[in-house]
C-alpha cells in the first residue's frame, strides 16, 4: 500500500502557499486544509485570533485521521514556527506517513504588492494587512533550514517542559478544549486556551481595568485579556501600589471576568498577604471567580522578597490552582526595584526557581535594552512576558523577534484613556469646543456593543 504524505506549505501571507496547495491537492489527490478558507467561511470579515487557534486544532485532527486512513493531506497554515513544523513531522512519522515541506518566500516589496493587489481585486478572500503587521510577522518567522526542507535534519528535542512532541502538539493545538470555548467557556477551558497562546510565536495581552474596557478589547479581537492593578486602582480614585485591599481588587477582577468570554488573567500584585498561605488563598479566590491565570510579584513596598520566600509563595499559588487549570505568571522585579548584585544573573536564578516551583511563565518588567531582553528569553526555561510602554517603547513585533512570547501593557491603556479624558476636559474648560469628539465611537454603536 502506498504511504500517504503530509504536505506542509510554509511561508508568510501572499507568498503563493494556497496556489501551490491547490496544485498539490489536484496532482496528489490529497485532502487540502486551508485555514483561512475556514475562518472566512465562519467569520467573514472578522479574523479573531482565538478562532484561528480553534480551527487549526480541528483541522490538524482531521489531517491526522486522514493520514491514518491512508489519504495524503496538505496543511496550508503557513506554519511560521519551527516547533509547529517539527511537531507535525513527528505526528506524521508516528503514523508511518511521509512529509514534504514546501517553503515560499518573497521580497517584502513583492509581498506588499501582492497583498495590495489581492485586497483591491478580491477583498472577500483576504483581510487588511498593514506594513507594520507584515514586518512584525516576518520578524517572528522561523525560516526552514535546508536540512528541514529535504528531511535530512533530525527532529529537534521537544521544548523544555514537554516529554514528547505529541504532548507539545496537544498543548499548542488542543481542539477538544477550544471547541467548547465559544459556547460554554469554563475556567479550565479558558486556562488551556491562555496557556496554548504561550506556545505560539508570541501574542499581545492588553490590560483592562473595568468590564467596559474588557468588552471593547474582546470585540477588537484579542484572544485573552489581563487586568491591570494600576488601572483598577486609578478607576477607584486611588494610587497604584497596594492602596486597594484584596476583596476590593477581586471584586473588580470578578466583574471583568464575567463581562467577557475570552480568558482573563488577573494582576494580583504580591498576593495580598504576608505569608505563603495568604498568597495561596488569594489565588484560590481568583480561580473561583473564573480567572484563567494571574501575575504574582516577588516584591512589596519597594523591596524584593528573599528568593526562598518568593519560591514558597509561588509554590503555594501553584498548590491552590493546579497546573492545567490556571496559568501562573511569576513576576520578578529585579530590574524594576533593583538588586545589590548582577540583575541579569539574579533574574535568571529567580526565574529558574519559580519555574521549578510551578510557574508556567515568567514576567520581567523594567528591562530597557533589547539585547538584555534577548538574553533573558534565551536563558529563562519558560515563556517570557515583557511589558511594553513602561521602561521602554519597543514594539510587540520586535519583542517577539527577541524571543518574548507574551507582551502585556500594564496600565498603559488606562493611562491613554485617562490622558484623553484630561485633554477633553482641558479643551472644554479652556475653549468650550468639542474637538475631542472627532473620531469617537457613536452612542448607538456603543449601545449595540454593550448589548442594547
Amino acid at each position: 500500500m502506498r504511504r500517504p504524505t503530509l504536505f506542509l506549505t510554509v511561508g508568510l501571507p501572499a507568498t503563493g502557499k494556497t496556489t501551490a496547495a491547490r496544485r498539490i491537492e489536484t496532482e496528489q489527490r490529497a485532502l487540502r486544509l486551508t485555514k483561512d478558507e475556514w475562518v472566512k467561511a465562519l467569520y467573514g470579515h472578522d479574523n479573531p485570533p482565538s478562532a484561528q487557534a480553534v480551527i487549526e486544532g480541528h483541522l490538524i485532527q482531521v489531517a491526522l485521521r486522514a493520514l491514518a486512513l491512508g489519504t495524503s493531506v496538505v496543511i496550508d497554515f503557513g506554519l511560521w514556527s519551527r516547533d509547529e513544523r517539527t511537531a507535525l513531522r513527528q505526528a506524521a512519522a508516528d503514523l508511518g506517513a511521509l512529509v514534504e515541506i514546501h517553503y515560499f518566500a518573497l521580497s517584502p516589496a513583492e509581498q506588499r504588492r501582492r497583498v495590495g493587489e489581492r485586497q483591491a481585486e478580491a477583498s472577500h478572500t483576504t483581510w487588511h494587512m498593514s506594513d507594520q503587521e507584515l514586518a512584525g510577522w516576518a520578524a517572528t518567522f522561523d525560516i526552514p533550514t535546508p536540512g528541514e526542507l529535504d528531511g535530512s535534519e533530525p527532529l529537534d528535542e521537544p521544548p523544555a517542559g514537554f516529554a514528547t512532541w505529541d504532548e507539545w502538539r496537544r498543548h499548542r493545538w488542543p481542539p477538544s478544549v477550544r471547541t467548547d470555548m465559544p459556547d460554554d467557556p469554563t475556567p479550565t477551558n479558558r486556562a488551556a486556551l491562555l496557556l496554548a497562546l504561550h506556545a505560539g510565536p508570541g501574542f499581545v495581552l492588553p490590560n483592562a481595568w473595568d468590564p467596559g474596557s474588557a468588552r471593547i478589547l474582546e470585540q477588537v479581537g484579542f484572544p485573552a485579556i489581563a487586568t491591570t492593578s494600576a488601572g483598577i486602582a486609578w478607576s477607584c480614585g486611588v494610587p497604584d501600589g497596594g492602596a486597594l485591599d484584596r476583596d476590593t481588587m477581586l471584586e473588580q477582577v470578578g466583574r471583568i471576568v464575567a463581562a467577557v468570554n475570552v480568558p482573563v488573567t488577573a494582576d494580583l500584585e504580591a498576593g495580598y498577604g504576608d505569608t505563603a498561605d495568604d498568597v495561596g488563598r488569594t489565588v484560590a479566590l481568583a480561580a473561583q471567580l473564573g480567572a484563567a491565570g494571574c501575575n504574582l510579584e516577588d516584591a512589596q513596598a519597594g523591596r524584593l522578597f528573599a528568593v526562598d520566600e518568593a519560591v514558597d509563595r509561588i509554590a503555594a499559588a501553584r498548590a491552590a490552582a493546579p497546573a492545567g487549570t490556571f496559568v501562573l505568571n511569576a513576576r520578578t522585579d529585579t530590574y524594576f526595584v533593583g538588586t545589590a548584585g548582577d540583575a541579569f544573573a539574579e533574574t535568571v536564578e529567580r526565574a529558574v526557581r519559580y519555574a521549578e516551583a510551578g510557574a508556567d511563565c515568567v514576567f520581567v518588567p523594567g528591562v530597557v535594552e533589547a539585547d538584555t531582553i534577548r538574553k533573558l528569553a534565551a536563558a529563562i526555561p519558560v515563556p517570557l512576558n515583557v511589558v511594553a510602554g513602561l521602561a521602554n517603547l519597543i514594539d510587540a513585533p520586535t519583542l517577539f523577534s527577541l524571543g518574548v512570547r507574551r507582551v502585556s501593557l500594564g496600565g498603559s491603556l488606562a493611562r491613554a484613556s485617562l490622558s484623553l479624558l484630561e485633554r477633553a476636559g482641558r479643551e472644554l474648560l479652556d475653549s468650550g469646543t468639542l474637538g475631542f469628539l472627532d473620531g469617537v465611537i457613536g452612542y448607538a454603536d456603543l449601545q449595540r456593543r454593550f448589548g442594547a
